[in-house]
């Protein structure tokens, strides 16, 4: 890798359900959306409070010159000694800064997690958008403008993600 990446220490653990962890989000504003909700009430958490090391990768960092699938992100990740994270991290990471994903705000952030499957046997995962957020004009121009931060969860089959994304995993 060509930088240092940016790393954050955070505490999982510290909900007793997901419909606790669920009415934590809503108080704080954090828009969580119809199909992240499915995966939410699947989601495991864990028993007690636990410190651990997540850190910031993009594609490009893992060597990427093209469009990536998922997989292939992971597979890279883990060889060079990444693992993935408790799918509780993505939520976690909205209650700790709610603007946290601003910066990724035209290329992504990717909770790298085990895909869970919802109710209709979609397996998911997560991705977060900040207080910042984008449209497109009609000649494909970005304009960014104020939002709520949101909890997305997606099934990525099919779609290459942007080298310049940023992809959280466990710190190695």
């Amino acid at each position: 890798m060509d930088k240092k990446n940016k790393w954050r220490e955070i505490v999982i653990g510290n909900f007793t359900s997901t419909d606790q962890m669920v009415k934590v989000l809503t108080e704080k504003n954090i828009e969580i959306t119809p199909f992240a909700s499915r995966i939410l009430e699947k989601m495991p958490l864990e028993a007690t409070p636990k410190k651990i090391s997540v850190v910031e990768i993009t594609p490009s960092e893992l060597g990427f010159t093209a469009r990536p699938q998922r997989e292939e992100i992971y597979d890279r990740a883990e060889r060079m000694g990444f693992r993935l994270v408790p799918p509780e991290v993505g939520p976690e990471l909205l209650l700790i800064d709610p603007t946290f994903p601003n910066y990724a705000v035209l290329v992504g952030m990717y909770i790298a997690m085990q895909p869970i499957a919802d109710d209709r046997g979609n397996n998911a995962t997560f991705s977060l958008e900040g207080t910042d957020h984008v449209e497109y004009d009609t000649d494909g121009r970005p304009t960014v403008f104020m939002g709520k931060p949101k909890l997305f969860a997606g099934t990525g089959l099919g779609i290459g993600y942007d080298i310049a994304s940023i992809w959280i995993f466990l710190r190695k």
